[in-house]
């Protein structure tokens, strides 16, 4: 009977050693998932900064002009993945050129793919109006549109560096041109939430 017993409470100490151990297990891995929530009804706001460089070739020439782009930037997944969301955008340019600027409003969608715990890849569509100036002769309107292609890297649940890569095509409105702007030295910070 005594032999029973301590082979019973021997085996119970193993199991509650091997759960005990699990448990922690669980709960280290819990600890290092983190993993964005890209769910439906999470809300995304962040912004980003890139260097441009803007090849016009308006009026048979080229020319290269250089841009600081600021763009704050918000979203609402509408479904796992799918991101419907706004951005503002200022760029001051500046070069051998008049200074020169522009303020632009892009509505879009992003769809998001998870490719490691702390990885996640977008790809998406961004159209919309803004304004173009230059000084001393004005300011014109223009139409944007956008194929935004980035990578997230998870600092945690809810905060994400996004290195990226834009390609731009601009019509502009009188005198009508039409351009392509390649942001280079893209990075934003990105914060996912739920209300």
């Amino acid at each position: 009977m005594k032999t029973t017993l301590i082979r019973a409470a021997f085996v119970g100490i193993l199991a509650l050693g091997a759960t005990t151990a699990h448990a922690a297990e669980k709960a280290a891995a819990a600890k290092d998932d983190v993993s964005l929530k890209l769910t439906k009804g999470t809300m995304q706001a962040g912004g980003t900064v890139a260097f441009v460089i803007d090849f016009n070739a308006a009026n048979g020439f080229s020319r290269a002009l250089y841009s600081l782009n600021i763009a704050p930037e918000f979203g609402y997944f509408v479904i796992d993945n799918l991101e419907l969301g706004a951005r503002f955008q200022f760029v001051p340019t500046f070069g051998d050129t008049p200074f020169q600027g522009v303020l632009a409003l892009d509505f879009g969608a992003k769809y998001h793919f998870k490719i490691a715990p702390r990885f996640a890849m977008y790809a998406g569509l961004l159209i919309g109006p803004g304004i173009e100036w230059v000084d001393g002769q004005g300011s014109t309107g223009r139409f944007d549109v956008e194929l935004p292609v980035g990578v997230l890297f998870a600092l945690n649940q809810h905060v994400a560096l996004d290195l990226g890569f834009r390609f731009n095509l601009i019509q502009n409105f009188s005198p009508s041109s039409t351009r392509i702007s390649i942001p280079i030295g893209y990075l934003g910070v990105q914060s996912y939430f739920e209300l």
